[in-house]
């Protein structure tokens, strides 16, 4: 069950630092602030923020190819087990869903906390593996949603 308690919204420039904050707290490898930036731009709705008292959490989507991509999502850790990530994810999804006909989206293949949220919301795994995907080495496991398209 999302967390109540939390708004999210579509990002804006001035969220930026936070979200950075949020970033470092969650990754040994943080995404640097200009990709944010970036980001912020391309991904226009795609791009939301979790809100209590503060930023404790981001997701970021586009569509690719025709295809919604999960490009990033992290949830401060103190915030962590509340609902925040399902908050996001779900906005994330539905945010995508009528415009494309499936979601996809790359996660450590270690992240089993991760893993499983996804599984929740009906991501599979697809069986491939990306050696190497995140900086420090590690794989990155390939998930993949059927979403129901817009008529």
């Amino acid at each position: 069950m999302a967390n109540r308690d939390v708004t999210i919204r579509t990002v804006k420039v001035e969220d930026l630092g936070q979200i950075r904050m949020v970033e470092r707290a969650s990754f040994p490898d943080p995404y640097p602030q200009l990709w944010f930036l970036m980001l912020h731009f391309k991904a226009r709705e795609g791009f939301i923020v979790a809100c209590k008292d503060g930023i404790v959490g981001y997701a970021i989507s586009e569509i690719r190819g025709g295809r919604g991509h999960i490009i990033s999502m992290a949830v401060s850790p103190e915030s962590r087990g509340s609902g925040i990530g399902e908050a996001l994810l779900e906005e994330s999804i539905r945010r995508l869903d009528p415009r494309v006909n499936e979601i996809y989206l790359e996660v450590r293949e270690d992240n089993q906390a991760a893993i499983r949220l996804y599984e929740k919301f009906s991501f599979r795994r697809t069986g491939e593996f990306i050696e190497r995907y995140y900086p420090g080495g590690e794989a990155a496991v390939v998930m993949l949603r059927s979403s129901p398209k817009a008529g």
